[in-house]
């Protein structure tokens, strides 16, 4: 097995072994619906895009978890006051990790496309998994502080979803300009 390998797989375990822990930790408090948070699963689909070679799941990823980050922040720090080290762990550490990999090798095509398609599973797995009364991926009303800007939750999901898919756009082209790729060889 060669080094670039090795790191590899090593990089890979950190997003599966956070996915697992937080499964766990739901589990135990009986809340394992948020397991279906966008943020969880992609830790997961990072570990298999990294073991797998899959550039274009990585570069996906890595921008939707960036992307979220700031929403976690501002949820768990700002909203309900609470730090937990498995998000940390799910959202920057995972990020970081993805930012690593994606500097090993060219940008793909395609990477914005299925970040948009990765929101639009995260929406449905929440719509077809969960409960409405949890609201996990914001899939069944509106965010309750912006009830006011939004009144109907068409409207809502509209805005989310085109700011989500702007936001993909622009930090693709950005990451594409200012990661240094040092490509390995396999």
């Amino acid at each position: 097995m060669q080094k670039n390998t090795i790191n590899r797989f090593v990089l890979s375990l950190i997003p599966l072994l956070s996915f697992f822990y937080t499964s766990i930790y739901y589990f135990i408090l009986d809340e394992s619906f948020q397991i279906f948070w966008l943020c969880n699963i992609l830790n997961f689909v990072l570990f298999l895009a990294i073991i797998t070679h899959n550039l274009t799941q990585i570069w996906s990823v890595t921008i939707l978890l960036i992307i979220g980050t700031p929403l976690w922040l501002y949820e768990d720090i700002i909203v309900h006051q609470v730090f937990r080290w498995n998000a940390f762990f799910i959202h920057v550490i995972a990020s970081i990790i993805g930012l690593i990999v994606m500097k090993q090798n060219e940008p793909p095509k395609f990477v914005a496309l299925t970040s948009i398609c990765w929101l639009i599973v995260g929406f449905l797995l929440a719509r077809l998994c969960t409960d409405d009364s949890h609201n996990v991926n914001l899939a069944f009303f509106v965010y309750p502080t912006l009830t006011k800007v939004f009144p109907h939750f068409w409207l809502y999901s509209i805005f989310n979803f085109v700011s989500f898919s702007i936001g993909i756009l622009l930090l693709n082209k950005i990451l594409k300009k200012i990661i240094p790729v040092q490509k390995l060889s396999h």
